[in-house]
């Protein structure tokens, strides 16, 4: 990247998060970011707004913690069969339950997925509410990927199939 493109990008961001982090504060080294110039803050204040806009349309305010809670309410499920269906700890599953902010590992996304029964589209809906996707490119993504498709659920042989494969496990022995 080019001096003058990042420099312009910065500029671009640091007006973006100015307008937009009202909860979070970064703390950026003011060394590290070039000074504002009048030229080229029109053009950068009408990204920032197409930006904001896209956001806007884009945004969906159901977080993973209420998406897992929904689809085991519309299933009729107890929330114990769902913990109990992959061995996770209750403190976890209540930890996530009562923080609708809180953000799950993969490893643990993935696990509430199986326990939820879910389709690979469904896995994809829910673990995206965190932030994580299933990777045609990772090879232990497929092998998840392929026991949704096949309907198994069974969270020790989704873990041993991992395990032979040299991938990392779903369940761990902490």
């Amino acid at each position: 990247m080019t001096t003058e493109r990042k420099n312009e990008l910065c500029i671009r961001l640091r007006a973006y998060l100015e307008q937009n982090l009202d909860e979070i504060r970064y703390s950026i080294s003011p060394e590290l970011l070039p000074k504002q110039e009048p030229a080229g803050q029109a053009e950068a204040e009408t990204l920032v707004g197409r930006l904001r806009t896209y956001l806007t349309r884009r945004a969906d305010p159901e977080t993973f913690t209420a998406h897992m809670l929904r689809i085991i309410q519309e299933r009729g499920l107890r929330e114990a069969d769902v913990y109990n269906r992959v061995f996770m700890d209750r403190k976890l599953f209540n930890k996530i339950r009562n923080d609708p902010t809180y953000k799950p590992s993969k490893r643990t996304a993935l696990l509430i997925a199986v326990a939820l029964r879910l389709s690979p589209e469904e896995t994809r809906e829910l673990i995206g509410r965190a932030g994580y996707v299933l990777s045609s490119s990772s090879k232990a993504d497929m092998i998840v990927t392929y026991f949704l498709e096949s309907g198994n659920y069974d969270v020790l042989e989704i873990n041993e199939m991992l395990a032979e494969f040299g991938q990392p496990l779903l369940l761990r022995g902490e």
